[in-house]
């Protein structure tokens, strides 16, 4: 069986009562079309029913830091090819049941060990309370960033649209140093934007969340910490949505946009 065909649509899973869930901009905008589901959502069939049930081990971070966590292993295997094809080789992963990942921090794998076993992200690893309110004050766009990277690493897509969602529906509430560190990390990591490949997918959202971000000062501050090309790229993604005919824009007051002003009659050079 592949693995476009391993599972039912994602649509019917329930959703929490949160801010984020009830006032979804992005899961239920009227300006744009419905999500597909089962395009970009596929929920994989696990069966638990079994008497003997498999565990596989993941070894997360260097040896003076290393973390571990132990994952059923038919699980491991429906959310991700990659694992599928390591724990079920003649490899060492396969020989051990256990995978190194020495380059992966376990604060991120703890969110994707969540995501196999709950199909949602845990809000509480990216979002960032009041103390005094406990409401949303800020995201950790960098770990979300991290955790695409990974689903990007381990072939599972769906987790990797489920954290754009996440990316998209806090653009007006990350704060700008945090936002910054998501600019840095992802200018750093991610390939060209206008590949149509999953390569530049990241890419490209940052170019939109920093072309158009609500605020001014810190569409400023953005642009200053990115290179050259990545501000080309914001130009550019800007100008995509500029009417190519001079009818379709936003008219202009010629004399106070274009003209250069006389000077008053009396301060004029006589000849």
């Amino acid at each position: 069986m592949s693995y476009s065909e391993w599972g039912r649509s994602y649509a019917g899973r329930s959703e929490c009562d949160c801010r984020l869930c009830r006032d979804s901009p992005v899961r239920a905008r009227k300006d744009t079309p419905p999500l597909e589901e089962d395009r970009y959502f596929k929920r994989p069939k696990v069966s638990f029913s079994k008497p003997s049930q498999e565990m596989v081990t993941f070894i997360t971070g260097p040896d003076d830091n290393k973390q571990t966590f132990s994952v059923h292993k038919s699980l491991a295997c429906a959310a991700s090819p990659f694992f599928k094809a390591a724990f079920e080789s003649n490899m060492l992963e396969g020989t051990t049941q256990t995978m190194r990942l020495d380059d992966v921090e376990a604060e991120v794998f703890r969110v994707l060990v969540h995501y196999l076993y709950f199909r949602e992200l845990d809000d509480s690893s990216f979002i960032i309370l009041e103390d005094a309110t406990g409401e949303a004050c800020d995201f950790d766009f960098l770990l979300l960033a991290k955790l695409w990277k990974l689903g990007e690493r381990f072939l599972m897509p769906a987790l990797q649209n489920e954290v754009v969602i996440e990316l998209l529906e806090g653009r007006d509430s990350v704060s700008d140093e945090r936002l910054k560190k998501f600019a840095v990390y992802v200018c750093s990591t991610e390939g060209d934007p206008k590949e149509d490949g999953p390569q530049g997918k990241l890419k490209r959202v940052l170019l939109d969340i920093v072309a158009f971000t609500e605020y001014r000062s810190l569409f400023t501050e953005i642009m200053l910490s990115l290179s050259i090309d990545m501000v080309i790229e914001v130009a550019h993604v800007l100008k995509g949505h500029v009417p190519a005919h001079h009818l379709g824009r936003r008219r202009a007051n010629i004399q106070q946009d274009f003209f250069v002003e006389i000077q008053d009659e009396e301060l004029r050079l006589e000849y």
